[in-house]
């Protein structure tokens, strides 16, 4: 009741104009397995009972939602992590604002996917692209807690954060630049403490720039790229064990982040040009990322690669004849300073074909090769790796009815194979899965109930096992 004045003000007025403050919904979900299973030296079964309520409670257009399961029963898996967090994010015309738990984009490789806790704001007048934050990232030390051998060695830092995006033009069209920073907060007092720690106090900070361009509404084109400044301990000391990319940038943003021995800079940039008409497209995308790039706004990245991409599609007849393909080379080891370099080649091929308004194929080929060879250092050739995985999925279908009666069908075939063309043979390195499975489905619109009814077999062999299921 405190903040309703607020959110009268900042939400977005179309919940009000449907005459609706309050909304609530609700179902409940009961269900009950039982599973036998025959032996060669016994027969096992197991039955597991649940029942699951979920809600949701809306106020002026703010979700709270609710869940409670239970289960009991043999072998009743299952894991709940529980969290709470509180956001909103009220709107108006032009301007929006976040609180609490919210998440930002600025780019694909500086601030992106990750959640913070503070205020930030987007505002979109016109051409103009503005956006801003400032608030409080959860380190990754909170996962490291519970190891027993090493919990007392483990620091949880107030990650501080805050970013700006600066930009202009449209969704199609528009040139952005942005700045984020994040660093770890810790008590001075105790600075001893931490060089006891397997996780020390760290900064980051990344500057890029986004932008894309149509021209003449057929081709598009792309760019990101991204400069990340890591410092992985920041009482560290200061001396020269730097790679030479990382001395020039440490000269340029020494002002604005803590430098060390511990700091590492790295480029992530990608490009990417599309050419799109009604019956047909190409396009070409290229990337890189650094081996020393890493930005704390993201959860995740894989660096020291670079990869070329080549797809391409056509339509014909009106659509219903429809094929995608792509083809792709990545490689690893960009400054040749590891023993061995993997280089991956994927190609992808995928058709729809509509046969008729109730029915069609869709169908998938594709392969993924991994080349793995000696870099710098001389190996023995016996090492070399050389795998390839091929994948083939065929999948008809079949619909039609009326308006109260819906029917269904779809047959599946996948097929997943890996070989080994490595130089020496060994055993047991080679696999497959094949599964063959068929469904119909049966829907009756006014009593909304159906009926479901799947038959699939699969086979997996590999390692020396060979697996058989029907069901």
């Amino acid at each position: 009741l405190i903040f309703v004045r607020v959110v009268l003000f900042s939400q977005d007025i179309s919940t009000f104009r449907k005459g609706s403050l309050f909304d609530k919904s609700a179902s409940l979900s009961l269900g009950y397995q039982a599973n036998t299973q025959d032996r060669d030296t016994q027969r096992v079964g197991s039955n597991t009972f649940f029942a699951s309520l979920r809600g949701t409670l809306s106020m002026a257009g703010i979700q709270m939602p609710l869940n409670l399961t239970y289960r009991s029963g043999q072998l009743a898996g299952g894991f709940d992590n529980p969290f709470i967090r509180f956001g909103v994010s009220p709107s108006y015309k032009w301007v929006k604002l976040h609180l609490g738990h919210r998440q930002m984009h600025f780019s694909n490789y500086s601030f992106n996917g990750m959640t913070f806790r503070g205020v930030g704001l987007e505002v979109n007048p016109g051409i103009l692209r503005l956006a801003g934050f400032k608030g409080y990232l959860q380190t990754p030390n909170y996962i490291q807690d519970s190891l027993a051998a090493y919990a007392n060695l483990v620091q949880k830092f107030q990650r501080d954060a805050y970013g700006v995006k600066l930009g202009i033009g449209n969704n199609n069209n528009f040139l952005d630049i942005y700045f984020f920073k994040a660093k770890d907060k810790f008590d001075s007092v105790n600075k001893g403490e931490f060089f006891r720690t397997i996780f020390p106090p760290a900064e980051n900070l990344v500057i890029g720039s986004k932008g894309s361009l149509n021209i003449f509404k057929a081709l598009h084109i792309e760019y990101n790229l991204d400069l990340s400044t890591v410092t992985n301990n920041q009482l560290s000391r200061f001396d020269t064990i730097q790679d030479e990319t990382s001395k020039k940038i440490i000269d340029i943003v020494d002002g604005f982040i803590t430098t060390n021995n511990t700091t590492r800079s790295g480029l992530a940039y990608d490009g990417s040009i599309n050419y799109k008409k009604r019956i047909f497209n190409i396009g070409v995308k290229y990337r890189q990322i650094d081996q020393n790039y890493k930005s704390f706004g993201m959860h995740y990245t894989l660096d020291d690669i670079t990869q070329t991409t080549i797809n391409t599609g056509l339509r014909l007849f009106k659509s219903k004849l429809n094929v995608n393909a792509t083809y792709g080379v990545q490689r690893n080891n960009i400054n040749q300073i590891k023993r061995n370099t993997s280089l991956r080649k994927v190609y992808n091929i995928s058709t729809n074909i509509m046969i008729s308004k109730t029915g069609g194929i869709n169908a998938t080929i594709s392969n993924f090769a991994l080349d793995q060879r000696p870099g710098l250092t001389a190996i023995n050739d016996t090492f070399r790796l050389i795998q390839q995985t091929s994948v083939i999925t065929i999948s008809p279908y079949l619909r039609w009815g009326n308006t109260t009666l819906h029917h269904g069908i779809i047959a599946s075939f996948n097929k997943n194979q890996v070989v080994d063309a490595s130089p020496v043979i060994v055993s047991n390195r080679e696999g497959s899965t094949q599964i063959t499975s068929l469904s119909y489905t049966l829907d009756h619109k006014k009593s909304k109930s159906g009926f479901n009814l799947h038959l699939t077999q699969s086979n997996d062999k590999f390692n020396g096992i060979d697996l058989s299921r029907t069901g």
